[in-house]
């Protein structure tokens, strides 16, 4: 009988362990994703920057002004998608190259505000 309740509870415990195993591989699985999608918005962002006239990158009013959210597709649950130019401040002159920094930010699956940024090297 003893040999039994221990071989039950080595049985339970190796299924509780396998269990636990699956669920952390979906949890990550759900973050990978969710990080491609926010990999996607920074290159959509990218692309928008790239057509986009200097005038209108550096100048608030622009049709994508520094700060404001960019019209990108929402993959995301509160996505919101915006840049700026760390290195540069309105009124200064605008230097030849301009570095530009794109920051996505959303609510995780788990309900954590996550946040990916990215500076880009020069405009």
């Amino acid at each position: 009988m003893v040999e039994l309740s221990i071989s039950v509870g080595i049985l339970v415990t190796v299924l509780m362990a396998g269990m636990q195993s699956n669920l952390s591989a979906r949890r990550l699985a759900t973050e990978a994703k969710e990080t491609q999608a926010a990999v996607r918005a920074i290159e959509a962002a990218r692309s928008i920057l790239e057509v986009a006239e200097l005038s209108d990158i550096v100048d608030a009013g622009g049709d994508v002004e520094p700060g404001l959210a960019l019209a990108i597709d929402p993959e995301l649950p509160d996505q919101v998608v915006t840049y700026g130019m760390p290195d540069w401040a309105p009124g200064d002159p605008v230097p030849p190259v301009l570095g530009v920094r794109i920051t996505v930010n959303w609510t995780s699956s788990l309900g954590q505000t996550r946040t990916m940024s990215v500076h880009d090297a020069e405009r």
